[in-house]
């Protein structure tokens, strides 16, 4: 069976790859995944009675789970500052709140001494649940 395509079709070029198109690719790859990344598909905001909402911040300090929790809620309510009505700390480490933090200080001088930068507090130890209102 004979190939109704002409002979010049058929023929396959080998495709170049130069510098700058493999440069182009991981630039392009690399902002759709970081966009990807800092776009929250759904924030964690729970809807309370009387218009108001209620979230929690997770952090290894109070002050990062203070600022995680104060971050979602002003993305909640499109840039403006929260109107918070009530907050709250809880703390979930290992040890108790302040053995962890001696513990975590022993730590941190006996790492300074070898080079390394060690510690015991996780991302979660602190919970930070603040129900507010957008303005």
């Amino acid at each position: 069976m004979k190939s109704s395509l002409k002979p010049s079709l058929l023929k396959i070029t080998p495709l170049k790859i130069t510098p700058l198109k493999i440069t182009t690719t991981a630039l392009v790859a690399a902002v759709s995944l970081s966009a990807c990344q800092s776009t929250p598909t759904n924030l964690p905001v729970l809807q309370r009675a009387n218009n108001t909402l209620e979230t929690t911040g997770l952090g290894k300090s109070k002050n990062i789970a203070k600022v995680n929790a104060l971050h979602i809620a002003t993305e909640q309510c499109r840039g403006k500052s929260p109107i918070v009505l009530t907050d709250s700390y809880q703390y979930n480490g290992v040890l108790d709140e302040n053995m962890g933090r001696a513990a975590d200080q022993a730590i941190g001088m006996i790492g300074s001494v070898f080079g390394s930068k060690k510690t015991i507090a996780r991302d979660d130890d602190y919970e930070y649940t603040m129900t507010f209102r957008c303005p």
